[in-house]
């Protein structure tokens, strides 16, 4: 149970794999004065219930978690400080004080408009690996093989904003919580004769983990979308990478792998983040897609990755 907390979360961030796009009908702002256009962004969206999980405006103020979650804040520091521990043992870090400082900087950013009550520690990891990831209690890395696998400031926030989210709803404890009353119900009876009920109980209990592994992804994506949106990032700059990811595993919904993958198909995080925009971000100016910063770090990491020449490894 001590690693199953950072075996989930580490799974559910394999965050090169979901991406956003953007539905909502942009206004034009040469034609509205600034009082116009607040008007249409305050009374937008009319449905909505104010302080409920769809309610953009209620970000930090909302309760996000709709299921049992038995452990306090403290206790998931503390599983998180565990695990921690275990997989920094093997980790290399990115020993550049501009790429941190600007990593540190953007995440920040991010958990400020989040519900995460939590404060972060965030660190760049020295690997090729495309991929970033949280742990429960505000620690998050960040792979410099991921910053130089995405195109633009947008695109970065995004995962960052999808691991941001699982610390925010807690879900690594929470599956923590269901794995503890899964254990409590399938206690064994004590009998003579093996129980051959047993190996469908197990099927049972397996298939019910990969629901919530799926529940708690989709969440992630749902509520990333609005922190990245809510810091400021424009979405369409976004859906590339789930493009990028559904080319490479065009998979259908209804096949036997999608039955039982534990996390939505690409296909399936787009149509869900097209739906979600269209029906709860109101339309903004200004959003962010790039900036110098991401540019100029990114070509820092390129040229950190690059070989030298064996003449200039000669004179140093």
């Amino acid at each position: 149970m001590r690693r199953l907390a950072y075996l989930f979360t580490a799974l559910l961030t394999g965050l090169v794999s979901f991406g956003l796009a953007f539905c909502a009908e942009q206004s034009d702002s040469t034609s509205q004065t600034p009082s116009d256009q607040q008007a249409k962004t305050s009374h937008h969206k009319l449905h909505i219930k104010k302080g409920s999980r769809d309610d953009i405006n209620a970000i930090g103020n909302r309760n996000i978690v709709i299921d049992q979650n038995w452990y306090s804040p403290a206790k998931e520091l503390e599983i998180g400080k565990q695990d921690v521990r275990f997989v920094e043992q093997n980790m290399k870090f990115v020993d550049d004080a501009a790429v941190n400082e600007y990593i540190i900087r953007l995440a920040q950013n991010l958990v400020r408009n989040s519900d995460a009550k939590v404060p972060f520690t965030i660190k760049v990891v020295d690997t090729d690996e495309v991929n970033g990831f949280s742990l429960p209690g505000g620690f998050l890395y960040v792979n410099s093989g991921l910053i130089l696998d995405c195109e633009n400031e947008a695109e970065l926030a995004g995962v960052m904003a999808h691991a941001i989210a699982h610390v925010a709803a807690h879900h690594a404890v929470r599956l923590l919580t269901r794995e503890r009353i899964a254990n409590v119900l399938n206690q064994p009876l004590i009998s003579a004769t093996p129980d051959p009920r047993s190996d469908g109980a197990r099927l049972t209990t397996g298939l019910m983990f990969l629901k919530f592994h799926r529940l708690y992804e989709e969440e992630a994506n749902y509520f990333g979308i609005q922190y990245l949106y809510k810091a400021g990032y424009d979405p369409t700059a976004f859906v590339a990478r789930l493009e990028r990811d559904y080319k490479r595993n065009p998979a259908k919904p209804g096949t036997l792998s999608a039955a039982f993958a534990d996390q939505p198909l690409p296909v399936e995080r787009l149509t869900a983040a097209k739906k979600e925009i269209a029906r709860i971000l109101p339309p903004a100016d200004h959003l962010i897609v790039n900036t110098p910063e991401f540019d100029a770090v990114k070509a820092r990491l390129a040229a950190s990755k690059t070989p030298q020449p064996k003449d200039a490894q000669r004179l140093q």
